[in-house]
């Protein structure tokens, strides 16, 4: 009976620390979160309470007993789950006091029952203030952001700086200056890893790649022998330790960081160039970034890239490679603020052995139609709002179009290098746009879009009933390469030669579509027809660009 006793006294000192805790929050939160409505704050706090602690008339060791349990299980969760929380944790608090967010495929969550959150409100009430979000819609979170004051604004995106950066409806300008902060923070932590173990910082990507495999194990990121280093001794044969997943974390945040970092350095031509999003430890720390050439919230013309194959963040000076060209190309002629492009590396985007799968494209739909959302819900007047699909990016944005609403969000799209639009569709009906609003630019000898057409049907083909437009370049691959030759899938924002697709593009991106048959830019489709063969029936495909001579040179 005294060790019961004695278990019983020392749960009962536990529950009135978990009942001190949700004082604090009760206390603080209302004051340090003055974003939050008194009534939502006493809501949460009161919710909180009565779910942890129990009715204290109730007196009972059991009644008590149950509430620790019930804490100590949501502390387990939270202690879980923290790098998703501390890295991703939009949440909204429903009026009932039941909270709600997205997972990172952009899929709604199961609500998640307030005490769940306990210790991150009460971080927040200990660290600072932080936004919540009395809505999840874009346009009322804009609306709820641009009612604060400045001197608020730039408190909170000191203090929630990775909130803040990937709320969807923060401004642009305010969420560039939010993740300019997590950039330098991976930057910064990433440089205190290599120092501290005798490793000098590399400064790009390049020379992260170039790092040897003692390097890396000296690291802890590759396990295996190094020399070590012991005082009065010098270099002797040893062993680094068990590979760090820690230290693989930072080395790949740091990779995104660095790329981009160098993808936003301002240009000499004085585009902005604002990092929209960026969440360096998303899919397990491949990232999710964004990157716009151009104010998006301000443009008359605004355009967002989606990429395909093996795109992740530390790859941002490519993908925004692509972008920064089409901007620079769509702007000609246009007044500078009028044309933004957003280089969007926002989903997991597969490898080489899930990209015969559509399943990471269903979840990245979801994520792209609900950012293109966003965009419009954040944009200051009329804007023509586009989306460009390269490779697997356009089966993507081709499920985003039949399954996620993006028709309603965007007016028109352009599919590039389409291994095939996704699902069912078979015609543009199908993906509920018309045909004057669905662009394809297929490379007659790119491989993707001829012999590797696996993802749904061929945007390019007559039958599909899409608007095709030229994109064939002047370095295409011979009729005798190789059949494994890719060159030609990567050409199609080639501003080398100024080449035909992105001179294409950048028409339909900057209000010019219409123009495309006077700048003798519209392509025939492909034909393909039955044929009987003496093994049976096969499918002829012709395509009318594969025999006519590509040109460059093309500049508004």
């Amino acid at each position: 009976m005294r060790s019961a006793a004695g278990t019983l006294d020392r749960a009962g000192r536990a529950v009135t620390l978990l009942d001190g805790a949700v004082g604090r929050v009760i206390t603080h939160l209302p004051a340090t979160s003055g974003l939050v409505a008194p009534s939502t704050g006493w809501l949460v706090a009161q919710t909180t309470l009565g779910l942890t602690i129990g009715d204290d008339s109730l007196g009972s060791v059991g009644a008590r007993l149950g509430a620790l349990a019930r804490g100590l299980r949501y502390a387990a969760w939270a202690y879980d789950n923290a790098e998703t929380l501390a890295r991703g944790g939009f949440c909204v608090i429903g009026p009932d006091g039941s909270v709600a967010g997205l997972g990172p495929d952009g899929a709604p969550l199961p609500l998640i029952p307030v005490e769940g959150v306990l210790s991150l409100l009460l971080a927040d009430a200990q660290s600072g203030p932080r936004f919540v979000a009395a809505s999840a819609d874009p346009a009322a979170v804009r609306d709820q952001w641009l009612a604060l004051t400045p001197a608020q604004r730039t408190e909170l995106i000191t203090a929630d700086a990775h909130h803040i950066g990937n709320l969807a409806g923060i401004p642009t300008v305010d969420r560039d200056r939010a993740n300019r902060i997590m950039l330098q923070r991976d930057r910064a932590a990433g440089e205190a890893l290599f120092r501290a173990h005798g490793v000098t910082p590399p400064t790009t990507i390049a020379q992260v790649d170039a790092l040897s495999t003692a390097q890396l194990r000296q690291l802890g990121y590759l396990d295996g022998p190094v020399p070590l280093r012991t005082p009065g001794v010098g270099a002797v044969p040893g062993w680094s330790p068990m590979v760090d997943e820690r230290t693989r974390g930072i080395v790949a945040r740091y990779r995104t960081a660095l790329s981009t970092a160098a993808t936003a350095t301002p240009g000499s031509d004085g585009t902005p160039r604002l990092v929209q999003t960026y969440d360096s430890g998303m899919y397990g720390n491949e990232g999710r970034v964004a990157i716009a050439f151009g104010n998006p919230d301000l443009a008359t013309y605004v355009a967002l890239c989606v990429p395909g194959l093996a795109s992740r963040g530390s790859k941002m000076h490519q993908v925004g490679g692509d972008a920064r060209r089409l901007q620079a190309e769509a702007a000609r002629g246009r007044p500078p603020r009028d044309v933004a492009v957003i280089a969007w590396q926002g989903y997991d985007a597969p490898d080489t052995a899930d990209v015969a799968s559509q399943r990471k494209a269903r979840a990245g739909a979801r994520l792209l139609a609900r950012d293109v959302t966003a965009l419009r819900a954040a944009h200051t007047g009329p804007v023509s709002l586009m989306v460009v699909g390269h490779s697997y990016g356009s089966t993507t944005v081709g499920l985003a179009l039949q399954n996620a609403g993006l028709a309603d969000q965007v007016d028109q799209v352009a599919l590039i290098g389409s291994p095939g639009v996704g699902g069912t569709a078979r015609s543009v009906d199908d993906l509920h746009l018309r045909r004057d609003r669905v662009f394809v630019g297929s490379a007659s000898r790119d491989q993707v879009t001829t012999n590797f057409q696996s993802l749904g049907a061929d945007p390019a083909k007559d039958s599909f009933g899409a608007t095709r437009f030229k994109a064939e370049s002047v370095e295409r691959a011979s009729d005798f390469a190789a059949p494994w030759n890719m060159d030609d899938h990567s050409r199609y924002y080639d501003s080398d030669h100024h080449s035909e697709s992105l001179y294409a593009l950048a028409d339909i991106v900057s209000g010019r579509k219409d123009q495309l048959a006077a700048h003798d830019m519209l392509a025939q489709p492909r034909h393909s027809s039955d044929v009987l063969q003496l093994h049976g029936p096969s499918i002829d495909i012709d395509d009318p660009e594969h025999d006519r001579t590509p040109t460059e040179g093309h500049q508004h």
